[in-house]
């Protein structure tokens, strides 16, 4: 029976013996990968890359399946124009585009992580890796599990949801990126506009029910349908209609976009730019706009309008915020919109729809000071369009 010396020399030769088994098959792994790469770049010699010949197979590609022009397109909102204060779109290629043109680019490597952080949060990163031109470019961004309920509270996501939905579908925007970055310019110019001419070829009634279909499937409505084209359906749709359409339905299925995202644009389009704030809050408070000659939405109980004198209120305390706003920014240049406004203004939007009753509206009034003040006369408004529509509804329960 050994004893305890040599217990410890033979668990000290078993341990040695396991580390040099692991480097072993390390080093044998890294010289595969290595073997391949000199494969690969072996190849990437003896056959350069020929554009003309991307070029056909990318065309060869949209003529045997005619259908990828629809989905090579993304359309998404990005603000308002300063000087006409119209809603501004930018297109671009969309995941599916990208990734077909890796395909025909050839000779590229994409690899996705992820990477597990505290705090219940996870990196994702994506990267591209070119052999002809031996050019590397990677993407990455912090996903978070915690997310905002409909209550306003916070919260955790499954496991299986955050890695097998959120990740992947951040890693996805975050893989075209990188092969939109990567590849040759021209040839990404070329690409987009073929596909343009492949859907004003194929514009017809058909498709265009057909899309009405699919943005049904997304929970858009014909109206709001009509609202990213800028005119109704019976007045004729464009080509350049059709493209912008398709490129908005594929910004909402990929995720690049969020169909509430462009409703939120159509709402704050219809808004009268030449108007004042508290004009806009009078006719909202009175039903002047979009109802039914009642005072109140098509579907609604009877609205009771506000009297003049809550009217003149109302005014007074946004022309107050207004001049508290204006003397701010003058002592504080740098109080000025940010791109955080947005989603301050998304997050006020929710809270005042989740308000039950008046007691409810008043205690996000009392919470306006932890507004940015360059916020308030439009979070105002929404408390007090809420707490108005609460009483009508009240009124016309009790009548």
């Amino acid at each position: 029976m050994p004893q305890n010396g040599e217990t410890e020399t033979l668990d000290a030769g078993i341990l040695d013996q396991s580390i040099d088994a692991t480097v072993s098959n390390i080093t044998q792994e890294m010289a595969a990968i290595r073997m391949e790469k000199q494969m690969i770049m072996s190849e990437c010699r003896a056959r350069p890359r020929n554009m003309e010949r991307i070029k056909a197979s990318l065309l060869e590609t949209l003529k045997a399946f005619p259908a990828l022009a629809d989905e090579a397109i993304y359309c998404k909102p990005v603000g308002k124009d300063r000087e006409s204060r119209k809603e501004k779109y930018v297109e671009g290629l969309s995941i599916r585009a990208a990734e077909t043109i890796a395909e025909a680019y050839g000779y590229n490597e994409i690899s996705i992580q992820v990477t597990d952080l505290p705090d219940d949060k996870a990196q994702v990163t994506a990267r591209m890796f070119d052999y002809q031109t031996v050019r590397i470019w990677s993407d990455s961004g912090i996903l978070s599990k915690w997310y905002k309920g409909y209550d306003g509270r916070q919260v955790k996501m499954s496991d299986d949801r955050f890695y097998s939905i959120i990740c992947k579908a951040d890693a996805s925007k975050r893989v075209r990126e990188c092969i939109l970055r990567t590849v040759n310019a021209g040839l990404k110019a070329w690409f987009l506009d073929t596909c343009y001419k492949i859907l004003e070829r194929s514009l017809n009634p058909e498709v265009i029910d057909k899309l009405a279909e699919e943005f049904k499937q997304l929970g858009a409505t014909p109206a709001n349908m009509e609202f990213f084209v800028g005119r109704p359906r019976s007045l004729g749709w464009t080509a350049v209609d059709y493209r912008k359409l398709c490129g908005i339905r594929n910004a909402i299925r990929d995720g690049e976009s969020t169909l509430k995202e462009f409703i939120a644009t159509e709402e704050r389009s219809r808004v009268d730019p030449s108007k004042s704030k508290a004009d806009q809050l009078a006719d909202h408070l009175a039903g002047k706009s979009n109802s039914n000659g009642h005072g109140a939405k098509a579907g609604e109980p009877p609205f009771n309008p506000p009297t003049e004198g809550e009217q003149a209120e109302a005014r007074e305390i946004i022309r107050q915020q207004d001049e508290a706003a204006a003397q701010s920014q003058e002592q504080n240049p740098t109080n000025v919109a940010s791109a955080d406004d947005a989603e301050i203004m998304d997050q006020w939007k929710l809270a005042v729809e989740e308000a039950a009753d008046v007691t409810a509206c008043n205690a996000l009034e009392q919470k306006l000071s932890q507004a940015p003040e360059r916020l308030r006369g439009s979070i105002l408004e929404m408390v007090l369009a809420r707490r108005q529509t609460i009483r009508g509804r009240r009124g016309a329960r009790q009548a």
